[in-house]
């Protein structure tokens, strides 16, 4: 190894890279690599379920050069990837081109998990956030991942060994996506690279396709808030409308074929005896007048972190699903109670610590 190119970093640098690459380097031993590189079938939770559709791609609708089709493997036949997602099982299959197939499909179903601390520190740089705040997000978004409280809503370790790992993918190109828009605002560059992760992350997961779209709208909204030149609305609109004719090929179907899709006939909210508006909520008071706060220093950037911080409250972070763990880690589902307002805290804490002219 040249030790001489790392002989100029500066300490900030070194410290950015021991925490995300020793964040990145502890979820991989977690995930246990001897297990991933293991030439055997993937299984566990939905995760079987997975197996059959990114090689039915590529054994009968590649061929065709098709990227949907329909299958008589299963009922009275079902569509492929008309409503599931298609850019997670086309990782897949470029994977399979130089590893087994159960291999490659592991190793895919890994990456969201892996990419979401560097992500998210991303994130905090391109967003010119001071040193050390995007550090502190990385090890957030670690935290997050560690969290046991859900099994199944997406994002975290559990949910995606749990056959989510579409989710997570689209997660960590969402954070990514922010990070880029913001950039794009402040820097007017990189618009197309913008677009093209937005529409990566919205053709990943169905859900996250709602949230990615939303924020970026909300970015847009909160800059033109405060700036009144129109480049502001012309790089967000280039942004936005590139993204969704990149992604229409597959989202206005999804959208406009609600009738065929199947009802999972979830509950409402809140539910049962352990459930509750209070435990959902209960941080938003305090959010609601941050936000108010912050539209009247017009600090755009605060702004934002507010309004995510509304976001993730209703965004899933704080439901609670049967107490089953999936994976070794240092924090059990009770530990929900500290995690709701960690998550809060953390993004005012980085929003009281922005720099608006200086960028790290």
């Amino acid at each position: 190894m040249n030790l001489k190119k790392f002989s100029g970093w500066s300490p900030q640098q070194i410290i950015s890279a021991l925490i995300v690459g020793g964040a990145t380097l502890m979820l991989f031993l977690t995930l246990q690599p001897e297990l991933i590189f293991a030439n055997n079938t993937p299984t566990g939770g939905d995760m079987g379920a997975h197996v059959y559709g990114p090689a039915f791609l590529r054994d009968f609708m590649l061929p065709h050069f098709r990227l949907n089709g329909w299958s008589n493997d299963w009922y009275a036949g079902f569509p492929m990837y008309r409503f599931y997602m298609l850019i997670p099982a086309l990782l897949v299959l470029v994977v399979d081109l130089i590893a087994p197939y159960g291999i490659a499909l592991k190793m895919i179903a890994v990456i969201g998990i892996l990419t979401l601390p560097v992500c998210t520190w991303l994130f905090g740089k391109f967003s010119r956030l001071l040193f050390p705040i995007p550090e502190i997000l990385a090890l957030a978004s670690v935290v997050f991942l560690y969290d046991e409280s859900f099994t199944i809503y997406g994002g975290n370790i559990a949910s995606t060994m749990a056959g989510e790992f579409s989710f997570s993918i689209a997660l960590s190109l969402a954070v990514l996506t922010f990070g880029l828009f913001i950039r794009a605002m402040n820097e007017d560059r990189g618009r197309m690279i913008t677009a093209c992760v937005l529409a990566l992350s919205a053709l990943s997961h169905g859900i996250v396709l709602l949230f990615v779209f939303g924020g970026v709208a909300l970015i847009a909204i909160l800059w033109k808030a405060l700036n009144t030149g129109r480049q502001v609305l012309i790089s967000a609109s280039l942004i936005i409308g590139t993204s969704i004719l990149l992604s229409s090929f597959w989202v206005v179907p999804f959208l406009t074929s609600h009738a065929f899709m199947t009802d999972m006939k979830y509950e409402p909210r809140p539910s049962g005896t352990a459930d509750s508006f209070w435990q959902m909520f209960f941080p938003l008071p305090l959010v609601l007048e941050y936000f108010h706060h912050t539209v009247r220093s017009r600090r755009v950037r605060r702004m934002y972190f507010a309004s995510q911080s509304c976001r993730h409250l209703d965004g899933g972070l704080l439901h609670r699903t049967r107490d089953r763990c999936f994976c070794k880690s240092w924090w059990s589902a009770n530990h929900r109670h500290v995690m709701e307002p960690t998550t809060v805290a953390v993004s005012l804490f980085a929003s009281l610590h922005v720099d608006d002219d200086r960028a790290i």
